[in-house]
């Protein structure tokens, strides 16, 4: 989750914590303007609003410099860095085994368009909470 979306929906969190849901925590900036202070800032806004911190974090855009690849270490999170971006290029026979495919999914993105159908029907994707928490997840399809 990242900060709005719980500073916006405490009542949910709360929820999610009560079920003892795992949280992980998506940085709300981009890597230009994101350094190792800002991500302190972050995860301790995270760590507080949670009661605790987050086992994973990723950035809004699935990036991380050095800087913060060795802050997150220090703190002693697991950091999920893609290393293929969804594009209209990317098919099943391009991933290889073992890819972090990152999906950009802001509200201009289609998770119904054709391309993105076809990938999910033809490669054997697993979600980040299937591969990391060993969740079940029981059809392709998106939300």
């Amino acid at each position: 989750m990242d900060l709005p979306f719980i500073e916006r929906n405490p009542d949910v969190v709360e929820l999610l914590l009560q079920q003892k849901h795992t949280i992980g925590l998506i940085t709300t900036s981009n890597i230009e303007e994101f350094n190792a202070a800002t991500f302190e800032k972050e995860l301790k806004q995270f760590t507080e609003s949670t009661r605790s911190a987050p086992l994973w974090a990723t950035s809004a855009n699935g990036e991380f410099s050095e800087e913060l690849l060795q802050a997150s270490h220090e703190a002693a999170i697991n950091i999920l860095a893609a290393n293929t971006y969804f594009n209209s290029s990317i098919s099943a026979s391009t991933l290889t085994q073992g890819s972090f495919l990152f999906i950009t999914a802001d509200q201009n993105f289609n998770f119904h368009s054709k391309k993105h159908i076809e990938l999910v029907k033809s490669a054997q994707i697993r979600s980040i909470e299937e591969n990391i928490f060993n969740m079940k997840i029981k059809e392709k399809s998106m939300p």
